[in-house]
């Protein structure tokens, strides 16, 4: 079975806190998590993106990469990621005695942090668009903060479901709901946009850049995949004129460009402050297959 693995990041004082991320996987599978791997490369985005923050207020940022990909439910003793996620916080109890963590977890990340919960150094629990089931214990998060959000427009996991889980653990939860795109000023006023008709509409095109490849359907849906990941259809998009802005989990991402031939160049940023030049080229390749990771 593949070992689980972990990076580092360390301020440049002794932490006063850990937090320790967790990524996102699937169902089943015992295939290795590698670099490649959709749900690992966006949680490592959203670390990216948060560092510098965290570092600055004397904390230490680790990130777990699981040893496989699935949960896994009855292949062991415990879901595949739930004993990588217990090694983690051994290590980092073992590293900084006493010092408190934070589990930061995205989906799967985030099941398995309620799992794991009850490990003596975990003061809390970040649940980013958990995967959560009415099985999954609240006694492990007695004593301990939990914030969970999830965008109601979440077409891989359940905002309904996360909702039943906060209401189970009662007094240890705090509740969070994104706006998403429901409170986003740039995507309502692009909502009211009519195209030209002397311009050509992507609809029905296919696009690749910046290692992802977005293909533009009927009534302003998209689809896109990360590169070697599983095709995700939780997007939108819209066009005015030359100008282009595609949203990705509820507006969790935004993609901004311009059109230019075959080209569009312009930028991503996301709701926890990652920013960077974007660009994609017009695509031959057929359309992605439906599907999804947790």
């Amino acid at each position: 079975m593949p070992s689980p693995g972990l990076d580092r990041r360390e301020p440049t004082d002794d932490p006063r806190g850990l937090v320790l991320m967790l990524h996102g996987g699937a169902k089943s599978g015992l295939n290795e998590v590698g670099a490649r791997s959709a749900s690992f490369r966006r949680t490592s985005a959203m670390r990216n993106a948060i560092s510098r923050r965290i570092l600055g207020a004397d904390l230490s940022l680790w990130l777990l990469r699981f040893g496989v990909r699935g949960w896994n439910y009855g292949s062991g003793p415990e879901p595949s990621p739930v004993p990588d996620a217990r090694w983690a916080l051994d290590q980092a109890a073992a590293a900084h005695p006493g010092v408190p963590v934070v589990l930061l977890g995205h989906s799967m990340g985030a099941r398995t942090a309620v799992y794991v919960a009850d490990h003596p150094a975990v003061v809390g629990v970040v649940a980013m668009a958990p995967w959560l089931e009415p099985q999954d214990p609240v006694d492990t998060l007695d004593g301990r903060h939990l914030i969970a959000g999830h965008g109601s427009r979440d077409k891989i996991t359940s905002a309904r479901m996360t909702r039943a889980y906060v209401d189970r653990a009662e007094s240890v939860n705090i509740w969070l709901e994104r706006a998403g795109c429901r409170g986003d000023a740039k995507w309502a006023a692009a909502a009211h946009v009519s195209l030209p008709s002397s311009v050509p509409s992507l609809e029905g095109t296919t696009w690749e850049g910046s290692g992802t490849t977005f293909e533009f359907l009927a009534g302003n849906r998209l689809t896109y995949q990360y590169t070697g990941g599983a095709t995700d259809t939780g997007g939108a998009w819209r066009q005015d004129g030359r100008a282009i802005l595609i949203e990705v989990n509820d507006c969790y991402a935004e993609y901004e460009g311009r059109i230019e031939g075959d080209a569009i160049t312009g930028e991503y940023s996301n709701e926890v402050g990652g920013r960077e030049g974007w660009t994609a080229h017009r695509s031959s390749r057929p359309p992605v297959a439906s599907g999804g990771s947790r």
